[in-house]
């Protein structure tokens, strides 16, 4: 067949969607979370300095604690870094020290439609986004999905509704 190379992606299909790869068929037309996340996010090491990590809180007060391979280990926000009101009692602790181990994360293949229909209410300002091994791909904000769901979106959430109708 003139092939040199043929390869066996052996973690199969839902792996390879959840790594945010692409799909043929109906359902690649749906948008994906992974779409609208936004991959420019304050990310540190966890020997970094609380002081060091502070000077990095972009505009989501929060910063993702990640490994050499950019691994998801914690999330620290700024009130995480403010210690006991007094900030010089904690800046030259490591953000170890005082991340939130395992935060919750979703991958990037989760149909936006689904997400902004179960969120209206507005009950989360952010979600991390990584692939299956927990390599951050980035932040879905509340805000970004909502602007999707009033806008682009609109469409396919009235589908997804459709397709949920259970009167």
């Amino acid at each position: 067949m003139g092939f040199e190379e043929v390869y066996d992606y052996v973690a199969g299909k839902v792996d390879w969607f959840g790594a945010g790869l692409p799909g043929e068929g109906q359902a690649a037309e749906l948008t994906r979370i992974g779409a609208l996340v936004d991959s420019e996010v304050s990310t540190c090491a966890m020997e970094d300095s609380v002081k060091e990590v502070r000077g990095r809180l972009g505009t989501d007060d929060v910063c993702l604690v990640v490994n050499g391979e950019r691994v998801v280990l914690g999330l620290v926000q700024g009130e995480d870094l403010d210690g006991d009101g007094d900030p010089s009692s904690v800046d030259d602790r490591p953000v170890g020290e005082l991340m939130q181990e395992g935060p919750s994360t979703m991958r990037p293949n989760v149909p936006a439609a689904m997400l902004a229909g179960q969120i209206e209410d507005g009950s989360f300002p952010r979600l991390v986004v990584t692939d299956p091994e927990g390599t951050l791909i980035g932040i879905l904000r509340g805000a970004d999905l909502e602007s999707w769901a009033e806008g682009e979106g609109k469409d396919q959430l009235e589908t997804v509704h459709e397709g949920h109708d259970h009167g």
